[in-house]
């Protein structure tokens, strides 16, 4: 077994699996937060230092159109995982 880290986790990867690892730009990187973050805390600072992940497709793998376009930003504590959507409304609501 390999020790590799990926989002900041170490984990053991069986020799036999190491090939098939994906390769980093199926990656994302998850950062850890010592405190757990409040619902509504969405300017906090450790936002601004995960990564962005860009949602630029329909969940069948089509490209959207730009107004459709979100942001992701993601961090970990030992309590939760956080997410953090960004959307911008491009289009009249039906």
């Amino acid at each position: 077994m390999d020790r590799n880290a990926i989002g900041g986790y170490k984990h053991l990867v069986p020799a036999a699996r190491r090939n098939k690892m994906p390769d980093d730009k199926n990656l994302i990187e998850v950062r850890h937060l010592a405190i757990d973050l409040a619902v509504a805390d969405l300017d906090h600072q450790a936002w601004r230092r995960a990564q962005p992940i860009q949602i630029t497709k329909y969940w069948s793998g089509l490209e959207a159109p730009a107004g459709r376009h979100a942001e992701a930003r993601l961090l970990w504590s030992k309590k939760a995982l956080h997410i953090r959507f960004v959307c911008h409304q491009a289009e009249p609501l039906v």
